[in-house]
């Protein structure tokens, strides 16, 4: 797709979208050739500053030249799916949580779109760090799956519609008693989501 200004700094009508994928390495250098062989599962990662492009300016590509600064090897116990998103979601969720809210330990966090992959990463960093999130997902048949792919207690069901916003307040109340919930993460914007935890919030 065209895009003005793209990250050579230049509209480029070829720009390559992505930031990360996963591959096999097709061939290396030959400065190379002890640190990586023909045939290996790869994390790939192109990001750079504005105009710092040198190789390519996304990785989403049958083929893409690269240096090896961009490659880290993949682990074999590790999904294609979870390597492809090895760098941006992780740092989004560690820099949301950490940086823009500075939770701490003990901490409540609401989110919505839990299901998402950024959903789950939350979920994941969040159990490492000793915080508790309350997560609230789109669709009902979320609920028992994420519990159980993600190990956390505390998901609820919030329809589109807003019709079990009340519920949902006192559910949240249940869980959390009488503290604070520290901080919230809107990944959807739509207003029943969005309101529901401004309300949350803001009982405090």
């Amino acid at each position: 797709p065209r895009r003005t200004g793209a990250r050579d700094g230049l509209d480029n009508d070829q720009f390559l979208p992505g930031l990360e994928a996963v591959g096999r390495v097709e061939g290396v250098g030959q400065g190379l050739r002890d640190e990586f062989q023909p045939g290996q599962r790869v994390f790939v990662c192109c990001w750079a500053p504005w105009g710092s492009w040198e190789e390519a300016n996304g990785v989403w590509s049958e083929y893409l030249l690269v240096r090896k600064e961009n490659v880290l090897i993949v682990p074999q116990d590790i999904s294609d799916s979870t390597a492809a998103m090895f760098l941006v979601i992780p740092v989004t969720a560690y820099v949301m949580m950490m940086e823009e809210l500075d939770l701490q330990a003990g901490d409540w966090l609401i989110q919505n779109a839990a299901g998402s992959a950024l959903g789950r990463w939350v979920i994941a960093l969040a159990e490492e760090l000793g915080i508790h999130t309350i997560n609230l997902v789109r669709r009902e048949e979320q609920v028992a799956q994420l519990k159980q792919e993600c190990g956390t207690k505390h998901v609820l069901w919030c329809p589109s519609d807003g019709r079990q916003n009340e519920e949902i307040k006192r559910e949240i109340q249940k869980i959390t008693g009488p503290g604070p919930i520290q901080g919230a993460l809107d990944a959807v914007g739509d207003g029943v989501f969005s309101s529901l935890m401004v309300e949350v919030l803001s009982r405090y």
